[in-house]
């Protein structure tokens, strides 16, 4: 496996410029799954097949810290988990290198592996009504399933990220793409623009967005704006990227950005990609993994004089593209309690170095950020490496 060496990521720079054109010609290729069974029932068993790895990868960042347990005392506990299916390789590999330097510590996360949402999933609904320990989560929780955790904890879930999304692996959390045709002049779209494009709140300040023009393209100042892939977001359940889409662009602290609601709806994003494609005027996002000819991705700016970035690997890997997502360790937790002392050093391990080196080692998903790992570990409390009260754990081994 090839990595890459300077910077952080350090693609070479003629690397960097032809990357997304052999991107769009490997894209079949690199996300290609094993040959095998891959119905529905291997992937329950088994989890869903691992596609190649990209052939350059990211160094592990620096500043990540290596693991060191909390007490020098032998660590005894059980703790039981829901897996969905694109994540039980990775999480089978944190278990069993957690257990070498923990023998005391037995984890389980059984099958079946299936979807990330408790109403098609039985473990993670058993996990929702307080029967196990953490759910690993590669969506943001829906509504109904916050809810369900609420009543049988008595506070809110807690997702804790624990590891990158994939940058073009479909269905392995890869990046969202903003898209546009290939002929459309625009260079880059600061997060105003983009939800004045797609909300009709547009917390953000910016103005109601027709034309090209609205947005800045003075070459098609006259040309519509014609947003696709509106059934993301419609209906009872949005899609998971409509759902980072609404959070991280439509919202601004507290208050919850709303959608447009006059587009027609004439697919999700998975139908996005052919539908910019063949609409000079048409923008939509999607997941990397269903880029196709005749389109390309637009850079994207925080704010209007900030610089814009653009969804490439290095940027995504590197964690400064602002719509990269990341997979959730949700942990059980009773109102007035922390999280228990076996599963909080367990997530710590995700958290070091050494959890993020066996996410490397895959070469599908992304290893966080030391930044990153740093502000997970301050959502169980304290200082990031602060090791908690010193809790008995709640389903301990038997001596």
């Amino acid at each position: 496996m090839a990595y890459i060496e300077s910077a952080g990521v350090c693609l070479r720079p003629f690397i960097q410029r032809l990357l997304p054109a052999v991107a769009m010609i490997l894209a079949g290729v690199a996300t290609a799954a094993p040959a095998g069974d891959t119905g529905a029932a291997s992937w329950a068993r088994e989890g869903r097949p691992l596609p190649r790895p990209e052939f350059l990868q990211p160094r592990l960042d620096d500043a990540l810290p290596v693991y060191q347990p909390c007490s020098a005392q032998p660590l005894r506990g059980a703790l039981e988990g829901s897996v969905p299916a694109i994540l039980p390789k990775l999480v089978q590999g944190w278990i069993g290198a957690f257990q070498q330097r923990h023998p005391g510590v037995r984890i389980n996360a059984p099958p079946p592996y299936l979807a990330p949402q408790g109403a098609l999933s039985p473990p993670l609904r058993k996990f929702l009504d307080g029967g196990s320990d953490f759910a690993l989560v590669s969506r943001d929780m829906t509504a109904s399933d916050v809810a369900a955790f609420q009543r049988a904890h008595g506070v809110p879930p807690q997702p804790v990220p624990v590891v990158g999304g994939a940058w073009r692996h479909f269905g392995f959390v890869d990046a969202i793409g903003v898209v546009v045709n290939e002929t459309n002049p625009v260079k880059a779209l600061t997060l105003e623009q983009l939800d004045a494009v797609f909300s009709k709140s547009r917390l953000r300040g910016h103005g109601p967005v027709r034309t090209w023009g609205d947005l800045g393209v003075a070459a098609w100042a006259d040309r519509p704006v014609r947003v696709v892939g509106a059934a993301s977001w419609r209906g009872a359940e949005a899609s998971a990227r409509a759902v980072v889409m609404q959070e991280r662009v439509l919202s601004v602290g507290e208050a919850r950005g709303q959608w447009r609601d006059d587009i027609a709806v004439r697919g999700t994003e998975a139908d996005v990609p052919d539908q910019v494609a063949a609409d000079p005027y048409a923008i939509g996002f999607t997941g990397m993994g269903h880029l196709v000819a005749g389109i390309r991705t637009v850079a994207l700016a925080q704010e209007p004089d900030s610089v814009a970035v653009d969804a490439t690997y290095e940027d995504v890997a590197l964690a400064r593209y602002p719509l990269a997502r990341v997979a959730y360790l949700v942990p059980a937790r009773i109102a007035g309690r922390s999280v228990d002392p076996v599963l909080r050093e367990f997530i710590r391990f995700i958290l070091s170095r050494d959890g993020q080196r066996i996410v490397l080692e895959q070469g599908v998903m992304l290893p966080l950020r030391a930044p990153q790992t740093a502000a997970a570990l301050h959502l169980l409390g304290g200082e990031p490496d602060a090791c908690g009260p010193p809790e008995v754990n709640s389903r301990e081994m038997p001596q």
